[in-house]
């Protein structure tokens, strides 16, 4: 059997661009699923969590297996609560890797806010200013082993930026 090229190939030739037919990426938010606390599944990796709850939202990682991967991006800040990205074991599920914090208003080139110890770190908590949750928010957490997953991004933040991370 013979499987026509226009179902699989991949290529750059075509003057509209790169397209891989029938490839989509899952896009998720707060504001489909009826609800500001999350539980995302090991069969979404790879998914856009698009951030746009103005009450804030929980977002649970699931047990990290090497090489799962999701993307955060903020559509809307927090008014009340916050953003909370937060691994499902706590106890030995860490986040280590690094989120540059920009200024939503003042040009700056940035603070970075390292998570460095793999062993502290649980969480990424946006409030909507300091701490980031502004729109235009964009970090990427990837796992590297069944205890650890890397972040690396960009935090929008407003006011006197603040550290983002948390051992809760």
């Amino acid at each position: 059997m013979t499987i026509p090229t226009e179902l699989y190939e991949l290529s750059s030739r075509d003057p509209d661009g790169s397209v891989w037919k029938g490839a989509r990426r899952e896009i998720i938010t707060g504001k489909e699923n009826g609800t500001t606390s999350y539980q995302l599944l090991p069969e979404q990796s790879g998914a856009l969590i698009v951030t746009n709850a103005l009450t804030g939202a929980l977002y649970t990682l699931p047990t990290p297996v090497a090489g799962m991967w999701f993307e955060f991006w903020t559509k809307l800040a927090p008014t009340s609560n916050e953003i909370k990205v937060i691994t499902k074991t706590i106890a030995s599920e860490f986040i280590l890797g690094a989120v540059t914090a920009t200024h939503a208003t003042v040009a700056s080139s940035g603070t970075a806010y390292p998570s460095v110890v793999a062993t502290v770190n649980v969480s990424i908590n946006q409030n909507g200013t300091t701490t980031g949750g502004v729109p235009g928010d964009n970090f990427i957490l990837t796992a590297i082993s069944s205890t650890l997953w890397v972040a690396s991004g960009w935090n929008v933040q407003s006011g006197v930026t603040a550290d983002p991370w948390s051992t809760t």
